[in-house]
């Protein structure tokens, strides 16, 4: 946790020596808390109404005309809802007040002061989650989930919280920095040390089962020890390097928290420092919300993408019936394609007689010799090229490790996600067009839909 932003609470408190004992306990135990307080009902409730209090504690009962003020001002005049803490007395049943009561003495007030800012800030954790359930309309975004998850982040950052979202896959164990508050260096030295080991975390079936639960998504929320996560999902790291990185985070604890609707797991939620009961529950509330805005920010990702597909379809069309030539039309098809997946590495080749050519290319090729072979060349192989040169069968991988596997002439070993689609003329197959990414889990059925549709 960073250092807690400053916690403003109004105290009403007639007796001016309870009023004095009150603030000078919660003064010294609660540091964080800055006390307005009023000894009139009056003076009291302008203040409620014309500032934006985080708790309001009521040393002294309220009288019935003083009342049905502090429930009006609780129900709509003030922008955000003030927790409610009494002090003494507890209010007569009935008053339809919800609140938490303390005694009035030093055990009391020190309870009191130990609950006031986690109380509070549990309270602010939960109106963020509620703010991102409000709809996706009024975000401006090409790629939603990362604007989302961004603007969660930030929520947290304003209350102070260390945070990270890691999107992550549990099949394969991938994890993906997407959005954090950390330390802008530490966050470039994980992303050299990842690039050290050559991958971001284990798998799920090698990392120990306390840890699987948590890449799952069957535990909740976790509190770890830092070095220890460290050295499960980076092992490769040695004694200088993990130190370095600790340093840098400045944490002993981190809390996990699977970001996940269903059985749908969108990644986790990485909280610096340990939290209380109440920030706990909060942050899994707020961790539920979030997870279903994904959720619906990721269909509407989704849609957007497909738009944008049917309107690269219109252009290819139109392509189609000008007059430009064909190898005019091949690289156009690609750079339309560019614009909905986006890829390093796009190929055409067309069968001709017992020969296939490589009739277009954009972005890498290097490894190619040539730009014509024999089907012979292919014999035997057995790869997912000729499989969907031969069978009309697409064909996609997304965490590609043998970059012989595809069976693609020329393919390189930094690609990671790979397809291969077939084009058809009058039923048969003529030809192939492949997708490379050096990014892994990149490529989804939505893109290979795209490309077979174009």
């Amino acid at each position: 946790m960073r250092s807690p932003t400053q916690l403003q609470v109004l105290l009403f408190d007639q007796d001016q020596e309870g009023r004095q004992r009150i603030q000078t306990i919660l003064q010294r135990e609660a540091p964080t808390v800055k006390i307005t307080s009023r000894a009139s009902e009056a003076t009291f409730l302008r203040a409620l109404t014309k500032r934006q209090f985080d708790a309001v504690i009521l040393g002294s009962a309220l009288s019935s005309y003083a009342l049905p003020h502090l429930l009006n001002a609780f129900s709509g005049v003030t922008a955000r809802q003030p927790l409610l803490f009494v002090v003494g007395d507890a209010p007569s049943a009935g008053d339809g007040l919800e609140l938490d009561h303390f005694a009035k003495d030093d055990v009391g007030l020190a309870h009191l002061a130990q609950e006031l800012p986690p109380s509070i800030r549990a309270a602010q954790i939960g109106s963020i989650g509620l703010g991102l359930d409000r709809g996706l309309a009024h975000i401006d975004s090409e790629n939603m989930r990362t604007s989302i998850a961004e603007r969660a982040i930030q929520a947290l950052d304003k209350l102070s919280i260390l945070s990270m979202y890691i999107s992550i896959d549990p099949r394969r164990g991938r994890w993906v920095i997407r959005a954090s508050t950390y330390p802008e260096d530490a966050i470039r030295l994980i992303e050299t040390l990842v690039e050290k080991g050559g991958q971001v975390a284990p798998l799920v079936h090698e990392a120990p089962p306390d840890f699987q639960q948590i890449l799952q998504g069957t535990v909740q929320l976790d509190t770890v020890d830092l070095k220890s996560l460290l050295n499960i999902i980076m092992p490769w790291l040695d004694e200088v390097e993990l130190a370095r990185l600790q340093n840098a985070l400045d944490l002993e604890t981190v809390s996990l928290v699977p970001v996940q609707e269903g059985a749908e797991m969108h990644g986790i939620l990485a909280v610096g420092g340990s939290l209380s009961r109440h920030e706990r529950e909060a942050i899994k509330s707020f961790a539920t919300h979030f997870a279903r805005s994904l959720s619906a920010a990721t269909k509407t990702d989704e849609r957007n993408t497909r738009a944008r597909a049917l309107q690269t379809l219109q252009q290819v069309l139109v392509s189609v019936s000008s007059n430009i030539n064909a190898d005019q039309l091949n690289q156009k098809v690609l750079d339309l394609l560019a614009e909905v997946v986006a890829y390093d590495s796009a190929r055409i080749y067309l069968k001709e007689e017992d020969h296939l050519h490589l009739v277009a290319s954009k972005g890498a090729a290097a490894g190619l010799s040539t730009d014509t072979w024999e089907f012979n060349h292919f014999d035997g192989v057995g790869s997912n090229f000729l499989r969907t040169l031969v069978e009309g069968k697409s064909s996609l991988f997304t965490a590609l490790q043998d970059h012989d596997k595809p069976g693609e002439p020329g393919s390189e070993a930094d690609w990671r996600s790979w397809m291969a689609v077939p084009i058809r003329w009058r039923g048969q197959t003529t030809g192939v067009l492949t997708l490379a990414k050096k990014v892994e889990g990149f490529f989804r059925p939505l893109h290979l839909d795209i490309a077979e549709t174009v």
